[in-house]
């Protein structure tokens, strides 16, 4: 390994981590290290083209009983495995690089989840933007990730009230 990195054949990411690039997306890094951590709340709304703001950081969720992740780019989210698992999807965000991410209907859940971790001149972008694209999503699925979630009739409701 030391001989590959000397010849620039091997580049040393971080500790225990190696590539055959010199540079690799800090995504990258994270769905590599933290392998149930998926992107959600500001970055996945980036990657799915519902805001045009590029977050400083990266918001993941991970199962409750989960590692906690001690990264300073990294905003972990711990959620009920039940509700965890629902509208998990492989993406490519940035070009190539693979991320599991939450799909838009998912993160319209999400949205209302967590609307107090928004800022509101995002949230009016995104509401705007998932108005847009609201035929386009299953709304079958909408309404399955709402009732997971404990405040499923508000949530409904929001999404009527905001979004149809």
């Amino acid at each position: 390994i030391n001989k590959e990195i000397e010849n620039k054949r091997l580049f040393l990411i971080e500790h225990g981590i190696y590539s055959t690039d010199d540079f690799v997306a800090p995504q990258e890094i994270i769905y590599f290290k933290y392998i149930k951590a998926v992107f959600t709340l500001r970055y996945a709304f980036y990657a799915h083209n519902l805001t045009d703001v590029i977050p400083d950081d990266y918001d993941v969720a991970t199962p409750r009983n989960y590692t906690r992740i001690k990264e300073d780019n990294v905003n972990q989210y711990f959620i009920d495995e039940k509700l965890f698992s629902a509208g998990i999807i492989t993406m490519e965000v940035d070009g190539n690089i693979k991320v599991r991410i939450y799909n838009k209907e998912r993160m319209l859940i999400e949205l209302f989840r967590n609307k107090n971790k928004i800022p509101l001149d995002m949230y009016k972008e995104i509401i705007n933007n998932y108005r847009d694209i609201i035929k386009q999503l299953n709304l079958a699925l909408i309404v399955k990730y709402a009732n997971l979630t404990s405040k499923s009739e508000t949530i409904l409701k929001q999404i009527q009230l905001e979004v149809m």
